[in-house]
């Protein structure tokens, strides 16, 4: 069989392999942290007692005396807390020897608090006219106008409705002699409730 292939073409296909295989493990920009910051990393984890045992413990909570103590949280500072304090006693939010606050106790010197503003009442009629208008007014059953007659609102996008509220709308019934439509409605539509 090697007398079929001669030693140049045995070099040759070998050579041309072992190019092929390295060309595609060309080294590639580095993604993570050079070994110089993974090293800095774990020699500070060690100095501050932050490496992880094989418990799941760290150092420092295994051996709290070989490791200098944490860092305190840092709280409000003493101008801060003296604001604070003179704001809570203005407002008579400060808890007095009886667990009650001083507004609790004394509500005649203290200033009303301010009750949580919501929408004027022009905005909520605004809002609901725009909703009627819309047709996104949810009845009884569960569905809005657009869902029970998407034909009549411009413009909206519809959702299937169920079939159990489709069962339980009332037919609109043809207009009697003398009836009369509501605000927005025509005769023939009218479903005289």
């Amino acid at each position: 069989m090697f007398k079929k292939f001669p030693v140049f073409t045995f070099a040759l296909f070998a050579a041309t392999a072992g190019t092929a295989v390295h060309a595609d493990t060309a080294p590639a920009a580095p993604t993570g942290p050079t070994r110089e910051q993974v090293r800095a990393e774990t020699l500070a984890a060690m100095r501050n007692g932050d490496m992880v045992m094989p418990s799941g413990a760290t150092t420092r909570s295994v051996f709290p005396g070989n490791y200098p103590p944490a860092p305190a949280a840092s709280g409000p500072t003493s101008n801060e807390v003296q604001a604070q304090t003179e704001a809570a006693m203005r407002n008579g939010d400060m808890v007095m020897p009886s667990g009650a606050t001083a507004r609790a106790v004394f509500p005649g010197r203290y200033p009303e608090t301010p009750a949580a503003s919501g929408p004027t009442r022009n905005e909520v009629i605004a809002q609901t006219q725009a909703a009627i208008r819309n047709g996104d007014m949810v009845s009884a059953s569960g569905l809005t106008a657009r869902d029970v007659t998407p034909g009549v609102y411009a413009g909206a996008t519809t959702t299937p409705a169920p079939a159990q509220a489709q069962a339980s709308r009332v037919p609109a019934k043809k207009a009697a002699p003398g009836d009369t439509a509501r605000k927005g409605e025509s005769v023939q539509t009218y479903a005289g409730h």
